[in-house]
């Protein structure tokens, strides 16, 4: 009997490895981890370190009430929701400094919040949640040939003031923003998608009534548990999509979960048909900046979608063989 599995996607709305010094260039290298599909990094905040989710689809730093009990300015009616709908009091901390290995990032508060259900379900301490308010005025490198973060500076106009030698851009995307959320337009079965960008999904995640409309373009695999902040959860099916072009003229297959975007959609100002979580980075390299609207990939998008296959499809073995 196959078992379903638990994943994590962390989109909110308001409504362990020694880190590396920068090099001369001024870029900072952050070794991550994967728990799960989440991606963990070493960080401190006002001189408080611990293991920090790096979360594009939040707006915020999340901080965890159960270590961040300094000066705050409680905020009536003040509340973060995730991707189920469900909401939380969320508190305000002031930030003196947020730092991720030698990267200072100018932040001037924090949300605390409970994030006991996530410490749990990852079974290690969590301080807190880096979010897109202290990214978006860097471009961030996803590399997964390496198991680390490239943070590098950006002039006004969102260019490299240094340049990675060892990641060269080989396809990009155009990004759309609306408030917080980026997202690219796709196309599948000619109608056009809308499909956020979150490091905080543990899965891609696309909208089931896509699917219940052209049935002949997914392959059912299983099915598992998506969790979001709280301690909630909704059972989802999984399987490929067919088809699906993220690049004109380009159809690839796409590993999803399918969910209900409601919730999701409800609170924001774009209409979104899915999301392209961690997995979706786990293409070698891949390069977010937000400032200049952009996304890149260090290889052909059909050589990432395999290599994503494969590290997941690795990743599962080992889970198996533990």
């Amino acid at each position: 009997m196959k078992h379903a599995s638990t994943s994590f996607s962390f989109l909110m709305m308001i409504c362990l490895p020694v880190l590396m010094a920068a090099n001369e260039t001024g870029i900072s290298v952050v070794p991550f981890q994967l728990i799960g599909n989440s991606i963990f990094v070493q960080g401190s905040v006002n001189g408080n370190s611990g293991n920090f989710l790096l979360d594009t689809g939040s707006p915020n730093l999340l901080l965890n009430k159960k270590y961040f009990k300094g000066v705050r300015q409680h905020s009536a009616g003040l509340n973060i929701l995730d991707i189920h709908g469900q909401s939380q009091p969320a508190a305000y901390y002031v930030v003196k400094e947020l730092r991720i290995a030698d990267h200072k990032v100018k932040e001037n508060h924090g949300l605390v919040v409970d994030l006991s259900a996530l410490e749990k379900a990852k079974g290690i301490a969590i301080a807190g949640i880096i979010g897109y308010s202290s990214l978006r005025n860097v471009e961030v490198v996803f590399d997964f040939d390496n198991w680390v973060l490239w943070i590098v500076p950006l002039d006004r106009k969102g260019n490299r003031i240094a340049r990675i030698e060892s990641f060269k851009m080989v396809e990009s995307f155009k990004l759309k923003m609306s408030g917080h959320i980026s997202y690219i337009t796709a196309r599948f079965r000619g109608k056009k998608l809308r499909l956020g960008i979150d490091s905080g999904s543990e899965v891609n995640m696309l909208n089931r009534r896509l699917v219940k409309r052209n049935r002949n373009n997914f392959e059912v695999t299983g099915h598992l548990i998506v969790r979001g902040l709280a301690d909630e959860y909704l059972a989802c099916g999984t399987g490929t999509v067919k088809d699906i072009q993220l690049q004109p003229g380009h159809s690839a297959r796409l590993d999803v979960a399918l969910a209900d975007m409601y919730h999701l959609n409800e609170c924001l100002g774009v209409n979104l048909h899915g999301l392209l979580g961690a997995p979706f980075l786990m293409q070698g390299k891949v390069a977010i900046n937000f400032r200049k609207k952009r996304l890149y990939l260090g290889q052909p998008l059909e050589a990432g979608l395999a290599r994503q296959s494969a590290i997941a499809a690795e990743r599962n073995l080992v889970s198996a063989d533990r």
